[in-house]
């Protein structure tokens, strides 16, 4: 998957893609394989229309990137739950994972997006360090941001912004 998104994305049809539905299947699915995971999901805003719940992209893609979110902020929190929410602006959807683990010092937030890169903290998690890089890749391909607030001992807030670039006839 990294070396997919790392290459050649001209050739890749992106089409509009249902945000919440994806992020609500990558959610579903970690629980069927993880059991002691747990989630929420919630609209911190509601559409107007259904549209708005649409961004121009691979499926595929941010099915991924989303799971690798979520499948963090299970694995690093003790009680394995996150809180998803979505919101909107004309331009705009953001989706918000939050979890109450271990949390990221400011030294490891500077490096967490670099490929095979763990934290200290982190080492006696499974892993091997590509999950983030991996959203990060994802979502810059889809001319996205990813943002991470966190404090040690507090748990992690990850921000996605994806940006509504297409137009419905």
């Amino acid at each position: 998957e990294l070396a997919k998104v790392s290459g050649d994305f001209t050739m890749l049809h992106f089409q509009p893609c249902r945000v919440d539905e994806i992020v609500l299947e990558a959610a579903n699915t970690l629980v069927r394989y993880k059991n002691e995971c747990q989630f929420t999901f919630d609209y911190e805003t509601l559409p107007e229309k259904e549209e708005d719940l649409f961004v121009d992209g691979s499926q595929d893609f941010l099915y991924s990137a989303f799971y690798n979110i979520i499948d963090n902020a299970c694995k690093y929190s003790s009680d394995h739950k996150v809180a998803i929410k979505l919101s909107f602006t004309d331009s705009t959807l953001v989706i918000k994972f939050q979890d109450h683990g271990i949390g990221i010092s400011e030294e490891d937030k500077k490096r967490i997006l670099e490929p095979f890169y763990r934290s200290d903290a982190a080492r006696e998690y499974a892993g091997i360090g590509l999950g983030l890089s991996l959203v990060q890749k994802i979502v810059q391909q889809h001319k996205g941001a990813i943002s991470f607030h966190s404090q040690p001992g507090f748990g992690t807030l990850v921000t996605v912004k994806l940006y509504k670039n297409f137009m419905y006839s």
